[in-house]
């Protein structure tokens, strides 16, 4: 049934909040592409792709912290 839905016409009305936060090391997505997607971007100093592994506590906070 899902599949049959046409939500592509409908995407442009949707305007959650997004929170983009980057890993200040990160080589697959660093930071400089990162604020290609919004203006506010949370970096997350010394932290490389996998933050939530790496920087647990500072991500979580950076969550939080909205």
């Amino acid at each position: 049934m899902l599949a049959t839905l046409a939500l592509e016409e409908r995407l442009d009305r949707l305007d959650p909040p997004v929170s983009i936060i980057a890993g200040e090391v990160d080589r697959s997505t660093p930071p400089e592409l990162m604020r290609r997607l919004a203006d506010d971007v949370t970096v997350i100093p010394d932290a490389p792709h996998m933050i939530a592994l790496t920087h647990p506590q500072q991500l979580a906070q950076a969550i939080l912290a909205g």
